[in-house]
């Protein structure tokens, strides 16, 4: 994803917990000489980029390796801690038909701090 929105012109910065995936993904920045920050975070926390964003992405199959509702809603609440006023924070639920609608409802209400969903 990282490769497609930097082709695009966006400036793009992102991070996983998966060492391999981690590695594969600088070696794919630098193969194609793209200027993106990609770091390593521990599972289920958010790296301090010192940086504010003008939206973040989420990809669903990773988001899914949180285990437990407490700390999903806190590395949402991590993640939201970046961004500017009024940004978006999407998980992509690509893969999901049928339930799309469902996890972005609950996933907006527990990044918007109502903490009443299980996630």
């Amino acid at each position: 994803m990282m490769l497609a929105l930097a082709d695009s012109g966006l400036l793009v910065d992102g991070f996983d917990c998966c060492a391999p995936v981690f590695e594969s993904g600088q070696n794919a920045l630098s193969k194609h000489h793209i200027d993106a920050k990609l770091s390593y975070a521990p599972p289920s926390t958010v790296p301090r980029c010192g940086g504010r964003y003008h939206a973040v992405l989420v990809g669903f199959s990773g988001y899914m390796y949180i285990l437990g509702g407490a700390r999903r809603i806190r590395f949402l609440r991590d993640l939201h801690d970046f961004l500017n006023p009024g940004a978006p924070m999407m998980v992509l639920t690509g893969g999901l038909p049928g339930r799309q609608r469902i996890w972005t409802a609950r996933l907006g209400a527990q990044s918007a701090g109502s903490g009443e969903q299980n996630l």
